[in-house]
């Protein structure tokens, strides 16, 4: 079973899910404002390889799930006995529900800022499962207000302001009260008639409170937004030589404080909100409009080379066209680098940060001419963006590197055969509008058991409903119709024993294999268990591996299906390609060798890190990085941001360890280990399978006979951990 076999995640950084890298390398080549006579600085905040770097690093990921001042919402909870008599458990994970902690210091200015600093973190990046997303269906979201359809057009403006503000640049914005309805708006300073923009505050959607359609609400969290910037324009905190400045030195970087800089923020949120290169050059034009318009010397507006203070603020963001040729070097590097991994590639997407993330989508029609437009009826597409990995990676052949369909039978639907004819081979962006096609394959399909959420829009996860959605789209309807009897069956009697999880796994082994070009491929079911979808009716979970062995090592993807999300990851074994990706490495630190700021020192951590997972095995890896931890947690609690430097990967193996070091090394001393430790693990400890018994044995062996679990971990009561 695959649970007995130690997987590698991937390590190879591919191509980026937003803006790929031969847009970000012609982005920086792009000449910028009206006289056309500056480029982006490579070293400043409008560098898109800061955000792909930070993306791939898995850096605010860490940040916004692992931080000591977020109180991350989870539950452990029984779940009646097994067939063996062993206890079960339901383990639940809800990021959109969590909130920072009640008891942080609010006195101090350090102490409100930092509060604030996280509760807007949580609201710009809500995250529905344990990817980090900007996407949520809540109507007052920051993300759902800049994509209404009154303020679109404006959206370049407002985030180039956020960005400039941060920087702190002095931007004239401001909410306004008008009459009935308040007003978002940014003034020139240059032109008293000129307003870069004038919306209202309010849109269409779902009330929060009524659970009902309103044209009339207010965007609270946008303007909290705003307030926050404005307060950090001349906040110390955040400056040159401040506790959270972006930093300049090594040291200062590795320290991870940076994290908490309200600049890290908005560059990080832009990163994922903007999904073109054409999106990103119209707002670095709006950025540099917006600078010029703000801090120039009335005398002379257009002045783009000032050498005043605001004028440092300008050259830190661009550089005169004359210095393209000598700044290349930058970009290029790290282009040959991304190239040099996606060479190891055996399936479509070359690490989990590639594969297709839900985003909203408009609701598709229910005779699939068209789309919805109304913005208040579009959703999150989760369940259908984990079919999308799924059909893509059933779909891909490894020999020619495409996409074909044949292989799946006569039956499959007209939609399906048309998206893969539109998209023949992997995709460089999973961009919005391929998640707009992909919505015709899997909405409005006929069978009126699928459970969707609305109007035959928005698939409900559940391993009976997922496969119900399979059979339609395929044609395949006799050995999947099956499978869900046999499901339905077992949700009426109400039990899941160990043959019955069999018997499910063997039908589902024979489903999916007869869809795959390659029928030489292991798959395994885990974790099968009973639950509801959301609107009530009974289904099973779990997590479905599908395994192909190639040059006998072992690659392949992950479905999971819980009653709350569904997604698709990725795990591989291979180490092909490392001398290629070593030698990447070492030519992109001799570039940046005397590049003595945040985007030298991040570039070279990244790498470095990248190089130390390539050439070490991962048993030493995995002991170099935990020691920096374990060292952490025990001498510098307070300092626990510089372990999120560590990448995502590296957590995700370290995960275990990290609990197990604190119960033996910290609770055992004989007092209470520092608050940040207890909240940094117990964030730790909720992004665990909990309800997998073996890992939530792994958990509790290690802990002190006398230690009070309830004490450290109250989300996790005592009373549910008998009978284990």
């Amino acid at each position: 079973m695959i649970s007995r076999i130690v997987l590698k995640l991937i390590m190879l950084q591919s191509i980026l899910a937003r803006v790929n890298m031969e847009e970000i390398k012609t982005v920086s080549e792009t000449l910028v404002g009206e006289k056309q006579d500056v480029i982006i600085n490579p070293m400043g905040p409008l560098n898109l390889q800061r955000g792909y770097i930070v993306h791939q690093g898995g850096y605010m990921h860490n940040k916004r799930f692992y931080s000591h001042e977020i109180d991350t919402d989870y539950g452990l909870y029984k779940n009646g006995l097994s067939n063996e008599n062993k206890q079960e458990y339901n383990f639940v994970r809800t990021p959109v529900n969590d909130k920072v902690y009640k008891n942080l210091d609010k006195k101090t200015s350090k102490g409100k800022y930092m509060s604030t600093y996280h509760d807007l973190l949580i609201k710009m990046f809500p995250s529905m499962d344990e990817n980090l997303s900007i996407e949520i269906d809540r109507s007052n979201a920051l993300t759902n207000f800049l994509r209404a359809d009154h303020v679109k057009k404006d959206t370049k403006y407002i985030l180039a302001a956020l960005l400039l503000l941060s920087e702190g640049v002095d931007i004239k914005i401001a909410v306004e009260s008008t009459g009935e309805k308040k007003k978002l708006v940014i003034k020139s300073k240059t032109c008293k008639e000129k307003e870069f923009v004038d919306v209202v505050m309010h849109t269409a959607g779902i009330d929060p409170v009524t659970n009902e359609h309103s044209e009339n609400i207010y965007q609270s969290e946008a303007a909290e937004i705003v307030d926050f910037y404005l307060q950090c324009r001349d906040n110390s905190l955040i400056k040159k030589g401040g506790k959270f400045a972006m930093p300049n030195t090594k040291k200062e970087f590795e320290s991870g404080k940076f994290l908490n800089n309200a600049a890290f923020l908005i560059q990080t949120y832009i990163y994922e909100f903007i999904d073109t290169a054409e999106d990103y050059k119209n707002f670095v034009n709006a950025v540099h409009e917006l600078l010029v318009d703000q801090v120039a010397e009335k005398e002379n507006p257009a002045n783009t080379k000032k050498k005043s203070e605001e004028g440092k603020i300008f050259d830190e963001l661009f550089l005169a066209k004359e210095a393209l040729s000598e700044n290349k070097k930058y970009i290029e590097s790290f282009c040959d680098f991304v190239q040099a991994t996606n060479k190891s590639i055996k399936l479509p997407f070359g690490s989990d940060s590639q594969l297709p993330r839900y985003t909203r989508v408009p609701q598709c029609k229910l005779d699939k001419t068209g789309f919805e437009l109304d913005q208040s009826l579009y959703y999150s597409d989760c369940v259908e963006s984990a079919l999308l990995g799924l059909f893509s990676c059933l779909a891909y052949s490894q020999k020619t590197r495409k996409y074909k369909t044949s292989h799946m039978g006569e039956g499959i639907s007209k939609e399906l055969k048309d998206f893969f004819k539109k998209y023949p081979r992997p995709a460089e962006i999973i961009d919005s509008k391929m998640h707009k096609e992909w919505s015709r394959v899997v909405a409005c399909l006929d069978n009126d058991k699928i459970d969707y959420k609305k109007n035959k829009n928005e698939l409900l996860p559940g391993v009976g409903n997922i496969f119900l959605a399979i059979s339609e789209i395929t044609g395949e309807k006799e050995e999947i119709l099956e499978l869900v009897e046999y499901i339905e069956s077992i949700c009426k009697k109400g039990e899941l024993d160990d043959d019955m999880r069999w018997e499910i796994e063997v039908k589902i082994k024979s489903i999916i294999k007869s869809f795959l070009p390659n029928k030489n491929v292991e798959v395994n079911c885990e974790q099968a268990r009973l639950g509801t979808r959301s609107n009530g009716k009974a289904d099973i979970f779990a997590k479905i591996f599908i395994i192909h062995n190639i040059n006998n090592e072992p690659t392949g993807f992950t479905l999971n299906i819980t009653p709350g999300y569904a997604n698709i990851s990725l795990f591989s074994t291979s180490e092909d390609n490392f001398d290629s990706i070593k030698e990447g490495c070492e030519e992109i630190r001799k570039v940046y060798s005397n590049v003595n700021c945040y985007m030298g020192h991040l570039m070279i951590h990244y790498v470095s890190i990248e190089l130390e997972s390539s050439v070490c095995d991962n048993v030493e890896f995995f002991n170099i990085t935990k020691e920096i931890i374990h060292y952490t947690m025990h001498e510098e609690p307070e300092k626990i941001s510089k372990t999120f430097l560590l990448g995502r990967v590296f957590f995700s193996l370290a995960k275990l360890d990290t609990i197990r070091f604190f119960m033996e090394k910290m609770i055992k001393k004989g007092k209470k280990p520092a608050e940040s430790a207890i909240r940094f693990t117990g964030n730790v400890l909720g992004s665990l399978q909990l309800n997998d018994n073996t890992v939530l044995w792994g958990v509790l062996m290690r802990f002190p006979s006398d230690a009070n679990v309830q004490e450290y971990y109250p989300r996790i009561a005592s009373e549910e951990l008998d009978n284990l």
